[in-house]
């Protein structure tokens, strides 16, 4: 997105973070974190009037796997598992996040799919908290996933919203457009 923050750019003429926080506050999720790195003060104006806990990433530009880090190790030992949902992927629906909810049990790793492919958000067990502080780089998730295939549930969504996270001002375009 070049200098602009893009969690800060308007989808329907509202902030793309704070359509995510909006999901995520609709749905039937317990509690709600915020970690912010770049432009946190910024971040934490637009979406200053919601219920939100937030966490400091100060290692915001070595990549997404810091912002997991921070955020587990905010958690504590508080909660039973976690929801890692992206600040980029505002069309995420609070349905959608309550579907995963409704299947989770304590255990294992629940992944929306469709058409056989998997997508985001994800859904991790407390058990895989220790694994989720010691990722590093920009990847995310995806490897602790793939070492743990039989700890995984996947569950069928009927929406592309899954798959699409913004990154460039053409894929905003292409969005905006559809």
């Amino acid at each position: 997105m070049g200098d602009q923050n893009k969690l800060l750019e308007t989808i329907h003429g509202t902030p793309m973070i704070k359509k995510v926080v909006q999901s995520a506050l609709n749905s039937n999720l317990e509690t709600v974190y915020i970690i912010v790195g770049h432009e946190a003060e910024l971040i934490r104006q637009c979406i200053s009037d919601e219920l939100v806990h937030w966490v400091e990433n100060p290692a915001w530009s070595s990549g997404m796997a810091s912002s997991i880090r921070y955020g587990i190790k905010a958690l504590k030992n508080n909660y039973d598992g976690a929801m890692i949902l992206l600040g980029d992927m505002p069309f995420i629906e609070y349905k959608t996040i309550d579907e995963m909810v409704d299947l989770y049990h304590d255990r294992g790793i629940i992944v929306p799919v469709k058409d056989g492919k998997q997508g985001n958000p994800v859904l991790f067990s407390s058990t895989f908290f220790p694994d989720l502080r010691l990722l590093t780089g920009d990847k995310g998730a995806k490897r602790i996933i793939r070492e743990n295939h039989d700890s995984v549930i996947h569950t069928t969504v009927l929406t592309d919203e899954i798959f699409h996270d913004l990154d460039t001002p053409e894929q905003m375009k292409e969005r905006m457009g559809a």
